[in-house]
């Protein structure tokens, strides 16, 4: 059996469906489309034999963690290794992340096998299904440096509201409850929370028998509230009336309209229900004025997966021009409706509170929007410098590649900290967009309670100097997680990985003598210009224009063997000679490598597309004769002030007994890196 990519082969794609339909009483409700999608994110992995699939894992990617939704094998291969073999494969895909985590119930049988992948349980709760059954959350750990003390839990989760029916589904056993209950099971169990609201409560007395009626009521215990006396729900009530210009409602009409005016009032993002009139009526309406996602559970469900699985996509902004622009152009009701964080309950007031806040002192507060020429904004920000901290108490993100954005922004806050002289980003936005969270820990951010916090070391030294900065910070800044990693780096005893890690918190720092492995890798200009250096490329009459600056995360490919490179590792990307190009022939830019991946190239091409600006037949070409194909996966990339040309990088490698010609990726003595980085980040030319 050989493990690989699902790819997006429709054959492929129709075994791996019917294989889950085989399991799906004990895997739960999957939307069919998020199979494909899955496919396409390169978050799904099968098991192949004699050319059939046999089993398949799918997984997701959030917080610095593997998320597995389905580990799925057909019975004749279980026992077989390979359920081992699709957990092994996560490891080797994202050494970068901190582990895998994932849920499962005591009683299946599946439950048992997870301590034999050396998966630990670290906690169980009793589910939210009428039988309550017990379910525990397993946790591999990939061993990855925990510099960082245990930080408060915020619960984000995203609500759900639903209607009457659909609340008897979750507490009933009926035939046609198995798509509701699945809102409240697996993986949309650990990302949502179903919430009910007054006319719920209020329709289930109108049951004409007391012990239903007395039933309901306890199970109506089970279930948060989403609706506060506070909620002016019947001005949602009217704004739909007024738009649908509804008359004459029969009393089940009524209650479906209170329903959705409460919803929104309670500033939730999703109803479900299984009334197909109440869909067709509200739905268009509810989402143009409440930005209100009405539909079936099967619906709300595919929805949300596609929420909470966007990927980083890069891709998806280059050769586009990016500016920042004052919000006079949209009002208060344009910029609510596109950026405002309903999902987990945020509320117009609320919205409007923060908003105005900075409306009316703009002389302090910087107060912008991010969107392309002639295109609606994609981000909403506010920032103002207090002394040694940058505050921004409002940070959203919106559209379509709102995962992307999110993270060149949360690095964008970065560099105008350091441009700044200030020595901390502090976001106190309480509820920032969740793919502004995933940027923000992406980017190195610390969350300590509600806010989350980024230092700023700009400082090239020794680990006890680090650690010395470090104590330094300003008494906001929350030190008191830190311990761990002040301790180690004072008696120097960092491993390469855990160096990195503390560069990649306190950014954009450097360690000094961190043994971090270094490799120079060729690359040519026309690629260097797209991937990273935007020097070169606006050399260039196709100059990309991208004010996001450097991109945060891109693949690059090599026809070269793997040979040593592998992680964790940093480039030095050498941007080999072109006699017409300017700037070639140097050393211009260094990264940090995140992940190695040698195959077949048309399989690397479906796993790293979202990521480079490769098309496939490149990629194809890109192949030497091996047939075999090495794709580097890289972050954290930083121009160097003063490219180091190759005459000095050879005079260089001549101090320190090393020769050699740069036609292929090769490791370097440690000590280089040091003296590169510090004459290209502080010496001119």
């Amino acid at each position: 059996m050989i493990v690989e990519d699902a790819g997006d082969n429709s054959a492929r794609m129709n075994e791996i469906w019917l294989l889950y339909r085989a399991n799906s009483q004990t895997l739960g409700f999957m939307p069919r489309g998020a199979f494909k999608a899955a496919a396409t994110r390169g978050t799904l992995i099968v098991g192949v034999r004699d050319s059939a699939v046999c089993g398949y894992l799918l997984y997701d990617l959030r917080r610095g963690l593997i998320f597995v939704t389905h580990l799925c094998l057909s019975e004749d291969v279980r026992g077989s290794g390979l359920a081992r073999d699709l957990i092994n494969e996560l490891r080797i895909r994202h050494p970068e992340q901190e582990g895998i985590i994932l849920t499962c119930r005591n009683d299946f049988e599946a439950n048992k096998i997870w301590p034999r992948l050396d998966f630990e349980p670290v906690s169980e709760r009793v589910g939210r299904s009428k039988e309550g059954f017990l379910k525990t959350k397993w946790w591999l750990s990939f061993g990855r440096p925990n510099l960082l003390s245990e930080l408060e839990e915020i619960d984000r989760r995203i609500r759900i509201a639903v209607d009457t029916d659909v609340f008897i589904d979750l507490v009933e056993d009926r035939p046609q409850s198995r798509a509701s209950r699945a809102l409240i099971a697996g993986w949309a169990a650990e990302v949502s929370t179903v919430v009910v609201t007054k006319t719920v409560h209020q329709e289930l007395g109108n049951n004409t028998d007391p012990g239903v009626r007395s039933r309901r009521r306890g199970q109506l215990t089970s279930f948060a509230r989403a609706d506060r006396a506070s909620d002016d729900w019947k001005t949602f009530q009217s704004e739909l009336n007024a738009k649908l210009g509804l008359r004459n409602l029969s009393p089940h009409d009524l209650f479906d309209l209170e329903h959705v005016s409460r919803t929104a009032a309670a500033s939730i993002g999703y109803f479900a229900s299984r009334d197909r009139r109440l869909i067709r009526r509200y739905q268009r309406t509810a989402w143009d004025l409440f930005q209100l996602r009405i539909g079936t559970p099967a619906d709300v469900l595919k929805d949300l997966w596609g929420e909470l699985s966007e990927p980083y996509i890069p891709a998806a902004i280059e050769n586009t021009s990016f500016s920042t622009f004052a919000v006079d152009q949209y009002s208060d009701d344009d910029l609510y409706r596109t950026f405002s964080n309903r999902a987990v309950g945020e509320r117009k007031k609320e919205f409007d509170s923060l908003l105005q806040q900075c409306r009316r002192e703009l002389q302090l507060w910087e107060l912008r929007v991010l969107r392309a020429t002639d295109q609606p904004p994609v981000a909403l920000f506010a920032r103002a410098r207090f002394s040694k901290r940058i505050e921004v108490p409002l940070l959203r993100v919106a559209g379509s590649h709102s995962a992307t954005v999110g993270r060149q922004l949360a690095h964008m806050l970065r560099d105008y900290c350091l441009s700044a002289s200030a020595r901390v980003v502090q976001v106190t936005d309480p509820t920032p967009s969740p793919q502004i969270v995933e940027g923000l820990l992406a980017e190195g951010f610390i969350q300590s309670g509600s806010q989350w916090f980024a230092p700023v070391l700009s400082i090239h030294d020794s680990s006890p100097v680090v650690a010395n900065e470090i104590e330094q910070l300003p008494s906001f800044f929350p030190k008191d997680g830190l311990s761990v990693a002040i301790s180690k780096l004072r008696a120097q005893e960092l491993s390469p990985i855990e160096a990195l890690e503390i560069e990649r918190i306190f950014a954009p720092l450097k360690i000094a003598n961190s043994h971090v492995p270094t490799f120079v890798v060729p690359i040519k200009a026309v690629w260097a210009e797209q991937l990273f250096d935007t020097d070169l490329s606006a050399s260039t009459l196709f100059a990309r224009q991208d004010e996001l600056g450097i991109s945060r995360e891109h693949v690059y490919y090599s026809g070269a063997s793997q040979g040593s490179l592998r992680v964790p590792a940093r480039i030095l990307w050498y941007v080999t000679k072109e006699s017409k190009r300017h700037g070639t022939g140097a050393i211009r830019a260094v990264s940090v490598v995140d992940e190695v991946v040698v195959g077949r190239p048309l399989d690397l091409f479906r796993r790293f597309s979202r990521l480079g600006v490769y098309q496939r037949q490149q990629v194809l070409r890109a192949a030497p004769k091996s047939g075999k194909l090495m794709a580097i996966r890289f972050s954290r990339t930083e121009l160097l002030k003063s490219p180091i040309q190759h005459s000095d990088f050879k005079e260089l490698l001549g101090e320190f007994g090393h020769n050699l010609v740069v036609r292929s990726p090769q490791k370097l003595p440690d000590e280089i890196f040091d003296v590169i980085y510090e004459r290209g980040m502080h010496e001119s030319n």
